[in-house]
């Protein structure tokens, strides 16, 4: 979510505004409510841990595609 220059966040926004029908699944060590509930609200189609095992990697990403929210 800390991108170098810009927060993830308000990236997600600002790509989410200009280009309908991307998904973005976060992809963060930060576990706390608020960060989930910002990027949910501004874009993010869902929000995984870094230390999410593969398969679960795999079922979010499934998951988007499939229309869901991880």
């Amino acid at each position: 979510m800390n991108l170098p220059g810009m927060d993830g966040i308000e990236f997600v926004r600002q790509m989410a505004e200009r280009k309908k029908g991307i998904q973005f699944m976060m992809y963060t060590v930060y576990d706390d409510d608020k960060r989930i509930f910002d990027a949910l609200r501004f874009g993010a189609s869902g929000f995984l841990l870094k230390n999410s095992s593969p398969d679960e990697i795999v079922a979010a990403v499934r998951e988007i595609h499939d229309g869901g929210h991880p």
